[in-house]
Order: structure tokens, then C-alpha cells, then sequence
């Protein structure tokens, strides 16, 4: 039993190399979703996720252009909180790829909680490249490598226009 139960933790728990260094990352739970939910579902419209082997279409770089520079100011600023809060929650460690040693690390979101020597660091200190892996990485453990968002696009499609205040179907009384 207790192999199985290792099994089931080290399913939720990934290793990832970015900028010369490794990054375990954790699924993160329901509650760590939450936090972040209505960014969450912002992402996931947005987001076009290949169904059943197929591959995604790679965008140009002026299809992604196009769709940043119709976004809002603050739906950029929720996107941003969002992948911050989600590389918040997930990573766990940093280590060092040569050696397989991890530092246990924590995130905050303010820079004034940081404390390098207690093993926490702001989650800007972080490159950027770095943490848009750590950012994939986490999504994927904690979406089931995106199928939790293709089944939330789904019900979405079903229930119609979701910024109308009530129903899409005809009142029954």
C-alpha cells in the first residue's frame, strides 16, 4: 500500500529544467484554483486545446500580437496574477541539475515577504522564461495535461451565452 500511495504523490510532483537550473513543481488543488478561478477560466477561453492526438496549430508570432493587443489593460493585469499565483502554489524547489540536490523553496507575491535565506523568494525574482515553464508545467499536472480544460470548454459551449444574466433556454411555468 504504501508503494501505491508513493505512486499517487509522485504523480502530482514534476521536475523541470529552465535557465540552467531545475524547478520541482506540484499539482496544485482545488483550492489554489479557486484563489485563482475567474482568471482561470479567462486562460481557458482563450485557450485552443488539441482533442484526441491531434496536435495543436503552432501560432505566428503576429496571431499571438493580435490577440494581446486586443486584450484590455486589466485583463492583461489578471493574466499576469494568474500565472504569478499559479507558480506561487506550485513550485516547491529549486535544485541544481549536475548534483540532483533540491532547495525546498517557498513564493510570495510581495517583495517586501521575501527572505532568500529562509527560502523564500518573490515570485519577480524569477526570469521570466523560467517561470512561463514553471507556469506550463503546473497547468499541465493540475488540468490533467489539459483535458480538465477541453471537458470546462465543453460545458461552456452547452450552456450558451455565458454574459447573458440569466438562462439561454425559454422560461417554463
Amino acid at each position: 500500500m504504501a508503494g501505491l500511495l508513493a505512486a499517487i504523490e509522485a504523480s502530482a510532483v514534476n521536475t523541470i529544467e529552465a535557465g540552467e537550473m531545475s524547478w520541482k513543481c506540484r499539482k496544485i488543488t482545488s483550492a489554489h484554483l479557486a484563489r485563482v478561478g475567474h482568471a482561470a477560466l479567462a486562460v481557458a477561453q482563450g485557450m485552443d486545446v488539441p482533442t484526441n492526438g491531434e496536435k495543436a496549430e503552432e501560432e505566428s508570432s503576429e496571431d499571438v500580437m493580435a490577440k494581446i493587443a486586443k486584450s484590455s489593460p486589466a485583463q492583461m493585469e489578471t493574466m499576469a496574477k494568474l500565472k504569478d499565483a499559479v507558480v506561487d502554489a506550485g513550485l516547491i524547489g529549486v535544485g541544481d541539475p549536475e548534483s540532483g540536490e533540491f532547495t525546498d523553496v517557498k513564493v510570495c507575491m510581495d517583495a517586501d515577504d521575501a527572505n532568500a535565506k529562509q527560502g523564500i523568494i518573490w515570485v519577480g525574482s524569477i526570469p521570466s522564461a523560467v517561470s512561463d515553464a514553471i507556469f506550463t508545467e503546473v497547468m499541465s499536472l493540475s488540468t490533467d495535461g489539459g483535458r480538465s480544460i477541453q471537458r470546462l470548454r465543453s460545458f461552456r459551449e452547452r450552456a450558451g451565452n455565458t454574459d447573458s444574466a440569466g438562462p439561454d433556454r425559454e422560461t417554463v411555468r
